[in-house]
């Protein structure tokens, strides 16, 4: 009996374990024994040594004896041939990685010898468990491994289940990326293993007794729960940086706004599903599907039959879903980053592999929130790659403004098609919008489903009869009244749910029968979107209360023209502010009616609660008809926003305790907005202004200069340095300069520069808000209500241009460490390291950390076999694709480091290293000892153009004769000067150059004359900060070299024939 028992604990842990087998790898792996391995591995050796990359394949030869042992053992009590064949499976993929050979060898070291414990085994049924448990681990181990070594095929096959790839090419490349990313995932799974097996080593040698082993047993148990919570916990951290990190538009809310539609519709769009092209599309056993494009006119329904489809693609097992939502009135949805970044994070909570590897680029990347097109498009391509059975939908791709359309849709379908080329069936690609020029275009290839067919018209009509009868119960009317209302509504719609939307909530929203008679009379009622459109203006905007219809005219003017989408306590705000008197006054000033009370069915909540119009229709409607004048409501807006924030509770003298009584009455609850926006405002407003508006604009002239009298700290730039074609129309103020430097650095987005106290001062106000956050229960009445109302967390970022500037941290760990992002933005990937945290401020700091603190002796060794030969290679090929190994192998062998690529040419190794940004590799060639060779002025002109200045530092650093580096740095500061590198200017200054000294070669004249010269202006500030002389140009003419040369037009420093063919040292 005991035997049986054993034997069946075998066969569960081998079932467990070929769960996760393909039918091919179960059939392969069933036959294997350790001579298979044995021929294999002398393959492999014989074929690495013939390569010249041998391997060591020795360190397996204690594993594979033990195990050749535990097979004698257990074979003396049980009769299970095809279990052994399975402790022999993962040998073939052994191949050129170190590391799975370091894995086996560690390993064997908590193998005990086996053989000397035969009659333990046999007099024991206990120990005989402990053989059992050492199973299960070593089955554990190859299924790890197998899942992270397999080749890409196999690696597809175990997360899709798909049987059959005719070229896997991308996803052989996505899995080499993944590599380095799973691989300290692999050492933390792998390390619980060996602590395991060590545990059963220890209870065989030690000949522990039956208390003994439960002991053991039950710490094992206690400690894999323990590994597995972790893991869980670690996952959901990862996520969290990584979601913070690319920061993607909050999508969740719209999927869920749509859906929600459709429950009281509940077959409403459901015939989509079954369209032939929808069910070719969702069907991933047919090859080559091409991109679809669902179609319809504005209000035809589209973004809820978009929710439908994704909630189909959900429902279908191992299919990764992205998806998004373009919205024209959210700055965070309209953009082509901005798909990216909500489709990234989509596709990595569904993939763990995909979230390693992200994560890993989130702690390299120096943007606190990522907005690099360049780093989303190329995680994006990785994530679609490496992540088979992909559909990707994106609702409303005509609300992106047409550049931004174009991009989004051509980069999608290039994707799609370099995917579906050598894998078709793997992706799928959904399209959905009304027909424009750039679809029309761009989507001609594509398989097309109109929305306006008669199924789509009966879901209009179903979606009538509904709301008619509704109307019908609140009004007490006739059973054939009803559907006189349905069939009119049905009749007008003309595939058009937003018309049977608009005139049915019209038609509910009437107060007597009287009312809701007179617009069913043919004169009255609607035909056409823009008819039903004018029937509810007219009643807003001709309201006989003058009241009501002021405050409607105020809220849509704010939602249209608003910087961000405003939520109803914004608005509420607004109203209690009285810019006139100055007063904040919630009491007295906030609205008691609610947005539909005013704005009727043309506004609604949308995600987040924020309040958006019924469609952009309605926006063009209300400004095509001037009920809302843009130009003239953003006067008044800019207005509005200076005015507040000339409040005197915005003083920098204002005390701690007043500014508390300013809290406790609600004046900071607009500040976020108008700190964050006021300038927006004033730039739009002053664009392209009428006459008429510049007279009124002219009026606010005081306000701006009273705005820079209380809050300005200085003069930001040159002010010669600023043609803003936005402020044209008010060049004549006195403080346009001073509006075009705020403007220019807002753009700039990460500039620390201040020169206006606002910031600091909100700072100030903040600590407060927090100290009273922090130190005040939540439910008591001495809570500020008005603390709520500003944002939906209380801990926010300090940077203006942030997207958690207004919307805010729970949790004040939480912002700090958000905060610290923006100044030590690079961070090390090694979880359990204190710089994970805390981080960098530089990229060659982290690198320099990461070679120091976390070296990885097998990474360079990492090879990915590939089946094309390989060229013969030169050091100079080798050096500019960043070949480090090659370059390494070329110099042991003699090549010389030195001598340029022609006779009496300039191209040297270290120069193509600097030109084509290889800092490994330059720093292997001026470690050598037999390098000699001076960087020429060129080379330092490469290093200038490159993005980070970690090259141009270690040419600068290079140990060579006294003064030398010092005229390259001069030559340095000027091209500096000329390409406007003002973040070189510190470091070539710590070479005590002459910051006025006039170089005779390419960049004539002073670094300062150079500067300006080109426009430099800001650049040529900084230099006068730093002791430059401010003089005149010299009269003399420039030389022949300078006048030729140094013009944009006339030169470009990347063009091989100038290099050869001027001499840029010899000015030196």
């Amino acid at each position: 009996m005991a035997g049986a028992g054993i034997d069946s604990g075998f066969h569960r842990a081998l079932a467990r374990f070929k769960d996760n087998l393909s039918p091919d790898q179960r059939e392969e792996f069933a036959v294997t024994c350790i001579e298979d391995v044995q021929k294999t591995i002398a393959q492999i050796q014989s074929t690495q040594g013939s390569e010249r990359k041998m391997r060591n394949l020795t360190r397996i030869k204690a594993f594979l004896e033990a195990m050749e042992q535990y097979g004698k053992v257990i074979e003396v009590f049980l009769n299970v041939s095809d279990i052994l064949a399975f402790v022999w499976i993962a040998s073939t993929w052994v191949e050129s990685f170190d590391v799975l050979l370091d894995a086996y060898e560690e390993i064997s070291e908590n193998l005990p010898q086996l053989l000397e414990y035969g009659e333990l085994f046999q007099r024991h049924a206990h120990m005989r468990k402990v053989l059992e448990l050492m199973y299960g681990d070593i089955l554990e181990f190859h299924k790890r491994a197998l899942r992270f070594f397999s080749r890409p095929s196999e690696f597809i096959r175990l997360r899709c289940g798909l049987a059959d790839f005719t070229s896997i090419t991308l996803y052989d490349v996505a899995w080499k990326k993944f590599f380095r990313s799973l691989w300290k995932d692999f050492r933390t799974q792998f390390q619980y293993i060996l602590t395991s097996l060590s545990r059963h080593k220890g209870l065989v040698e030690s000949q522990a007794s039956l208390v003994e082993y439960e002991q053991s047993k039950a710490a094992r148990l206690a400690a894999q729960k323990s590994f597995e919570d972790i893991a869980r916990a670690e996952t959901r951290r990862r996520l969290l940086a990584v979601t913070e990190k690319i920061h993607p538009p909050n999508t969740l809310t719209d999927h869920e706004g749509a859906a929600e539609i459709r429950q009281d519709y509940p077959e409403s769009g459901k015939w989509i599903l079954r369209h032939p092209f929808l069910r070719d599309w969702l069907d991933f056993t047919r090859p080559n599907v091409p991109a679809l494009w669902v179609n319809g006119i504005p209000g035809a329904g589209k973004t809820v039959i978009a929710s439908l489809i994704i909630e189909e693609a959900k429902t279908i097992d191992s299919v990764n879903v992205g998806f998004f939502y373009c919205k024209y009135s959210d700055n965070q949805k309209k953009a082509f980053t901005d798909v990216l970044r909500g489709i990234l994070v989509q596709l990595v909570q569904q993939n763990e592999e995909l979230l390693s590897h992200v994560y890993d680029a989130c702690c390299s990347s120096s943007e606190v929130t990522m907005d690099s097109p360049s780093v989303l498009k190329q995680l994006v391509e990785t994530a679609l790659t490496s992540c088979p059975n992909t559909c990707v939908i994106i609702d409303g791709i005509d609300e992106c403004e047409e550049a931004e359309e174009r991009k989004l849709i051509a980069w999608f379908l290039a994707m799609f098609n370099k995917i579906t080329k050598d894998n078709a069936g793997t992706m799928r690609l959904l399209f959905i919008s009304q027909r424009d020029k750039v679809t029309e275009s761009l989507l001609a290839q594509a398989s097309a489903i109109p929305l306006d067919s008669k199924h789509h018209q009966g879901d209009i009509e179903t979606y009538a009869r509904h709301w008619s009868k509704q109307i019908q119960r609140k009004f007490g009317l006739s059973e054939n009244s009803a559907n006189q209302i349905y069939t009119g509504v049905a009749a007008q719609a003309q595939g058009l749910f937003l018309f049977a939307k608009l005139v049915l909530t019209h038609l509910y929203s009437q107060t007597t029968r009287e009312k809701l008679s007179a617009e069913l009379q043919p004169d009255s009622f609607p035909i056409g979107l823009e008819a039903a459109y004018e029937r509810i203006a007219l009643r807003i905007f001709e309201n006989p209360n003058r009241s009501e219809r002021d405050d409607a005219h105020n809220i849509f003017k704010w939602i249209i023209c608003a910087k961000r989408p405003l939520k109803w306590s914004d608005i509420q705000s607004v109203f209690a502010i009285d810019p006139i008197l100055p007063r904040v006054d919630f009491d007295e000033r906030q609205l008691r009616v609610t947005c539909r009370d005013l704005c009727g069915s043309l506004v609604e909540t949308g995600a987040g609660d924020t309040l958006e119009l019924v469609h952009r229709s309605a926006k063009l409607y209300l400004i095509k008809t001037s009920r809302i004048s843009m130009r003239s409501e953003e006067l008044h807006i800019a207005d509005f926003c200076l005015h507040y924030l000339n409040f005197g509770c915005f003083d920098a003298a204002v005390t701690d305790s007043e500014i508390r009584e300013f809290l406790r009455l609600g004046y900071y609850s607009f500040e976020d907005y108008a700190i964050a926006h006021w300038l927006d405002h004033v730039e739009s407003s002053t664009f392209q202004t009428s006459p008429l508006e510049a007279d009124r604009l002219e009026c606010s002239a005081q306000r701006i200069e009273s705005f820079f009298t209380k809050h300005g700290l200085k003069l930001p730039s040159d002010p010669s340095a600023f043609t803003d074609q936005r402020f044209q129309s008010v060049r004549h103020w006195d403080f346009t300069k001073r509006l075009e430097g705020l403007a220019q650095l807002a753009h700039q987005k990460e500039s620390n520069e201040m020169y206006l106290d606002l910031e600091t001062q909100l700072r100030r106000r903040r600590s407060i808000y927090e100290d009273i956050i922090t130190n005040t229960d939540p439910h008591s009445e001495l809570l500020p209500e008005r603390v709520l109302l500003n944002g939906s967390g209380f801990f926010k970022c300090p940077k203006t241009w942030c997207g958690f500037f207004f919307e805010g941290f729970q949790h004040k760990e939480s912002r700090d460490k958000h905060v610290n992002q923006h100044e030590r933005p690079f961070r090390c990937s090694f979880e359990e390291c204190m710089h994970a945290k805390l981080g960098y401020g530089t990229e060659k700091e982290l690198r320099r950390h990461e070679k120091s603190s976390h070296p990885t002796d097998q990474s360079s060794e990492w090879t990915f076999p590939t089946q094309r030969p390989k060229k013969k290679s030169n050091i100079f090929s080798a050096c500019k694709r960043g070949d480090l190994a090659t370059v390494e192998r070329l110099v042991r062998e003699g090549a010389d480091i030195n001598e340029a690529s022609r006779p009496k040419g300039r191209i040297t190794p270290l120069a193509l290293a600097v030109k084509y940004d290889h800092a490994d590799i330059l720093s292997y060639l001026i470690g050598q000892e037999f390098f000699y060779k001076q960087p020429r002025l060129q080379t330092l002109s490469d290093a200038m153009a490159l993005p980070t200045l970690d090259i141009l530092q270690m040419l600068l650093e290079m140990k060579k004769p006294s003064g030398v580096m010092t005229n390259q740095a001069r030559y340095g500061l000027q091209d500096a000067a000329w390409r406007g590198r003002e973040d070189a200017i510190p470091l070539l200054l710590t070479y005590g150059v002459d910051i006025d000294y006039i170089h005779s070669g390419l960049r004539e004249g002073t670094a300062l004359q150079i500067a300006r010269a080109h426009g430099h202006h800001s650049f040529a500030r900084v230099l006068l900060e730093n002791g430059a002389r401010d003089e005149t140009e010299p009269e003399q003419s420039p030389t022949k070299i300078f006048e030729k040369y140094s013009k944009p037009s006339n030169i470009d420093l990347n063009n091989a024939d100038i290099l050869e063919n001027f001499d840029f040292d010899q000015f030196l």
